[in-house]
């Protein structure tokens, strides 16, 4: 029954009682009841809008929304009978609330112009475009509802609090147990609840899935606002684990239905979430998915192979959303060839399509997708798709010589893009991670390629993209040139440093560690290194660091020499910009030392001491960073690569090549193109360099000879001098230009900055990604501290 809130099946004492509350004007009430919307009723407060829905969609039966409810309409209830509640939809601000053109005379019924409730500001058009709008909660909260069974068909057992003012109950179906509490006060209040049935089990709040402490047999704690709520998914540990192991299973009777109805709810809700956090290229694997929307579905005419690039927007409990890139086929289960090819990783979900049967899986697995993609970039093609164009653009030079019969080769998925080898000439990077600004990668290597007469690097060679209407851009990916090479700097640095240390051991007894304290700020030459030194590094590594330390100076001056270009033009900085600085880091300081306390009874006990120590460091941190603001330093900010490392850069056996810039993952691309100082890059590869020297010795075949042989102070001492050695080639060819500091004292102040606060996000990184490292950037921290106050 939706009639108006109906009173018929309480005591007549009750019944006095509700009219005290919810009627103010004794003409609401209609023969046993009240005539209003429920927005009226509850006086408008949204706190209890929300509570009521929220009681509304957790109790048995099926919920009823009234229309107008949904935005908060109000009422008119002067109208008489019924009719209060009858009043014109209000959809949008325009002439009848956009609910009929006539002349407004001739409406059945008025309009409500109740100032507080007239449709000039309460209207489906304006809630639309207001996230936190009562219909986007009511989207969301439907969404909910519909994610879990228990709510339509589970039992109902209602639970004992001891505070009387907290209602509880769990809804149970099958193997769903969900916990749902509300707040009926105005008031703050805690509810302890007798749980132990459920020991073991954890609650997992449904919309943000945060994981709340384990139950055990003691009473569990809750805390509630003035009207707050909880659904809690009572989830085991070992269920959750096991459930993510097997392949989900979607029916669906065509390809068209893929993306429809409940087929979508399903693959969104609980097939997407776990796929994408078992993904490298998801870049926010640590955060929490409130829900996956498809907001694009372009399908793609690859042969005997249905084809769709999906672009998903991924929401989370906090911060903003992120979009990615899912391209997916089907085959079916006899295709053997291709199903050989798709590792267990690209399988998204057994799908059965009618009575075929097969797999839904990664299209970059699948050849035949691989070649459709090169296809389009030797015939640039546009094509009209869904609200857009799909568009290939190429540079002719790029297939020349490209021969007719193309081998391709997936050389990586597991990194932030998906990179396609073409007859190792040219190189496809799909982007997984996309956004609407200008994507830094594709501007960057653009930019170099046609502007400038930098020569280190991939050339630019075409891009995809899908332009939606009007002006709105994602670059799906782009197309390189393959320059012949022999890997990446890392592994080459990482080689000489394993002769480094086999030298150091086999000769331990006859050399001591060279202790260092000078001013690592300091250039200096190979020839002037200590003689220990000279020996036990050889001449070729030194020889390469001092050309990367060339090499870092030349893609600067590249970055920073066309001022006619407002994407990459120079800001002069500020004594503000450099007091701003000071402010992030400070926060950034106060975060990282945070996390680094919670996880301290994890960490071995000598990693621990070591961790004690940094946290022990923290007001000498801070006092360092004050430095920043002291005075202005006069330079120039540039656009800069912003994710400058040894596994960035190839070596070719001559020279080194850039083949990316796509910059920091966890910044916005928006962020990726704010200019900054070139002295970021110069740190963030001395940084890499300290990574390489320990990467090495962390590892467990090193721990005996960590123990006997001092080997961290030959890391040090490498680092020390290698890093000298690498400013130095960078200052010798970019000493005077106008965003390098020419002030050694300024250049220090630079140098310490964005070192120590490249370190401490080191820091972060580590703890939430690789604990077993955390280490390199405790000891960074350390050294750069050291180094400093010398």
């Amino acid at each position: 029954n939706h009639d108006e809130l109906t009173l018929e099946m309480v005591t007549d004492e009750e019944r006095d009682y509700m009219y005290k509350v919810y009627t103010k004007d004794p003409q609401a009430k209609i023969n046993v009841g009240i005539r209003h919307r429920l927005a009226p009723l509850l006086e408008n407060n949204r706190s209890k809008i929300e509570l009521m829905n929220v009681l509304l969609f957790s109790l048995p039966g099926t919920p009823i929304i009234y229309y107008g409810d949904e935005i908060g309409m109000g009422d008119n209830f002067y109208l008489g009978d019924r009719d209060g509640v009858r009043t014109p939809m209000q959809w949008t601000a325009d002439r009848n609330a956009g609910f009929s053109l006539a002349n407004p005379q001739k409406l059945y019924l008025p309009l409500i112009i109740d100032p507080e409730y007239k449709y000039e500001s309460i209207n489906v058009e304006t809630q639309q475009m207001i996230s936190s709008s009562l219909l986007w909660w009511m989207k969301r909260i439907i969404g909910m509802r519909k994610k879990y069974r228990a709510f339509g068909r589970g039992e109902i057992e209602f639970l004992s609090p001891t505070n009387s003012k907290v209602i509880a109950f769990i809804r149970s179906y099958e193997n769903e147990e969900i916990l749902v509490l509300g707040n009926l006060s105005r008031f703050s209040q805690p509810a302890e609840l007798d749980l132990e049935k459920y020991k073991g089990y954890t609650p997992v709040e449904v919309f943000s899935h945060n994981r709340f402490p384990e139950i055990s047999e003691r009473p569990y704690l809750f805390t509630l606002s003035p009207y707050g709520y909880y659904w809690f998914v009572l989830e085991k540990e070992r269920d959750r684990v096991e459930g993510e192991t097997k392949i989900p299973v979607l029916n669906i009777d065509s390809w068209n239905n893929l993306l429809k109805n409940r087929t979508l709810q399903k693959l969104s809700g609980q097939i997407l979430p776990p796929y994408l956090k078992n993904r490298r290229w998801f870049e926010s694997s640590g955060r929490n998915i409130q829900e996956i929307r498809i907001r694009e579905s372009l399908e793609v005419k690859v042969k005997k192979m249905p084809t769709r690039i999906i672009i998903l927007e991924v929401t989370f409990n906090e911060g903003l959303p992120e979009l990615y890139q899912l391209p997916v086929s089907f085959t079916l289960e006899e295709n053997e060839n291709l199903l050989n090819d798709v590792p267990k990783r690209g399988i998204i979900a057994k799908l059965n399509i009618g009575d075929q049967n097969g797999y839904l899986f990664d299209s970059v697995y699948a050849e035949a997708f691989r070649e459709h993609l090169l296809a389009n970039f030797r015939r640039s093609t546009k094509r009209e798709v869904v609200a857009g164009e799909l568009q290939y653009s190429a540079e002719k030079s790029a297939f020349e010589n490209l021969e007719l019969e193309i081998r391709s080769e997936l050389v990586s998925t597991e990194h932030r893009q998906t990179i396609i080898a073409y007859n190792n000439e040219l190189l496809l990077k799909l982007y997984r991670k996309l956004d609407q600004t200008y994507n830094p990668d594709v501007e960057t290597i653009k930019f170099l390629s046609k502007r400038t007469g930098f020569k280190n690097i991939s050339t630019y060679a075409g891009t995809v993209s899908y332009n939606i209407k009007p002006g709105k851009t994602y670059y799906l990916g782009i197309l390189q040139q393959i320059e012949e090479n022999q890997g990446e700097v890392w592994d080459h640095v990482k080689d000489s440093l394993e002769r480094y240390f086999e030298d150091i051991l086999t000769s331990i007894q006859e050399i001591k560690v060279e202790r260092v304290h000078g001013d690592i700020y300091e250039p200096l030459a190979y020839e002037n290194f200590p003689d220990t030194i000279r020996e036990t590094t050889g001449i070729i590594l030194p020889e390469r660091i001092y050309q990367l330390g060339q090499f870092t100076a030349e893609l600067h001056d590249a970055l920073s020499q066309h001022e006619d270009d407002q994407d990459f033009d120079k800001e002069e900085s500020s004594l503000h910009y450099q007091r701003s600085l000071f402010s992030g880091l400070q926060t950034l300081t106060r975060t990282s030392l945070e996390k680094l306390k919670h996880i301290l009874e994890d960490l071995p006990d000598d990693v621990a001491q070591e961790a004690w120590e940094v946290i022990g460091m923290k007001n000498e941190i801070l006092n360092s960073f004050k430095d920043i603001y002291d005075h202005r330093i006069p330079v120039m900010k540039i656009r800069t690569h912003g994710d400058f490392h040894l596994k960035q850069i190839l070596w070719t056996g001559r020279e080194y090549i850039m083949n990316s810039f796509e910059g920091d993952p966890s910044k916005s691309f928006s962020e990726r193109r704010i200019r900054r100082s070139a002295m970021r890059d110069l740190a963030a590869m001395i940084r890499s360099l300290h990574y390489a020297a320990y990467s090495n010795i962390i590892s467990p075949e090193y721990e005996q000879q960590r123990k006997e042989g001092d080997l961290e102070a030959w890391a040090e001492t490498w680092h020390y001098y290698i890093s000298r050695l690498y400013i130095k080639g960078y200052l010798d060819k970019a000493e005077k230009r106008d965003y390098v500091p020419q002030n050694h004292e300024d250049f220090k102040i630079l140098m310490h900055t964005f070192l120590l606060e490249k370190a401490l996000s080191e820091l972060n990184y580590e703890i939430e990604n690789r604990p077993e490292w955390l280490i390199i950037p405790i000891r960074g921290i350390k050294a750069i501290l050291k180094h400093y106050n010398n």
